[in-house]
């Protein structure tokens, strides 16, 4: 299943002019870079059921700094959803989640 980033505030940092100016780092809100991204956050897909972006592993060329965080089963309108959550390795803000 691909990965789904959240609605978690992140920041983006400015491109620089060089060869690698199509690369977009993107940081948690204390600083820490979270996700190295090969397109802007913003053309991704997003989910239906809360409009979370997808990062899907098979189509995108991504880095993504974070640690494994709780597992959760979230109701959805057709049932539970199980969640893996992952979190910013510095200050531990959950960044977003894969979904089964």
């Amino acid at each position: 299943m691909p990965k789904v980033i959240s609605k978690f505030q992140i920041n983006q940092s400015q491109p620089q002019n060089s060869s690698a100016s199509n690369i977009n780092v993107y940081y948690c809100i204390c600083g820490e870079y979270c996700l190295i991204l090969d397109d802007v956050i913003e053309n991704l897909n997003k989910r239906t059921t809360d409009r979370s972006y997808i990062l899907n592993e098979k189509e995108l060329k991504f880095k993504l700094n974070a640690r494994d965080g709780d597992e959760m089963l979230v109701k959805r309108e057709k049932g539970l959803e199980y969640q893996k959550r992952f979190n910013c390795t510095r200050c531990e803000l959950p960044l977003g989640y894969y979904s089964k």
